[in-house]
């Protein structure tokens, strides 16, 4: 349909989850599209009884796993920031780039942390 994500999860800018809309939020778009879905019947009742949609939780997460990963994020772009920074000043030329190297080798090395933690995650949800 088109619409951002976060017009219905409007936390997720501001909180590390993105939240359940409420029913009023999914009936603004769902009172005129789509009415005939199997699939929104809960999203229906709710709406006519006042009553929260007893949203099933399609994936469970263990509770240490909280995904506000912001101190990473600043941890890696410390360094590409200190490499922008001499580059500016010219402290790099095309014999002389280690330091380049290394910010990239860093960042990649937090890509793979980053993936084997994500997918170890989502493993312990299946077990």
């Amino acid at each position: 349909m088109g619409i951002d994500c976060r017009y219905c999860h409007n936390t997720v800018d501001r909180t590390a989850a993105a939240g359940v809309p409420p029913t009023d939020t999914c009936m603004n778009c769902h009172e005129l599209l789509r009415r005939d879905r199997e699939k929104l019947i809960p999203v229906f009742e709710s709406h006519a009884t006042g009553m929260p949609v007893p949203w099933q939780r399609i994936h469970d997460l263990p509770d240490f796993a909280y995904f506000n990963h912001s101190a990473h994020v600043i941890g890696g772009l410390i360094p590409v920031a200190v490499v922008t920074a001499k580059a500016l000043r010219g402290a790099y030329t095309a014999d002389e780039h280690r330091g380049v190297t290394y910010a990239a080798m860093y960042w990649h090395f937090l890509d793979g942390i980053w993936l084997v933690m994500f997918l170890s995650m989502i493993a312990a949800t299946w077990l």
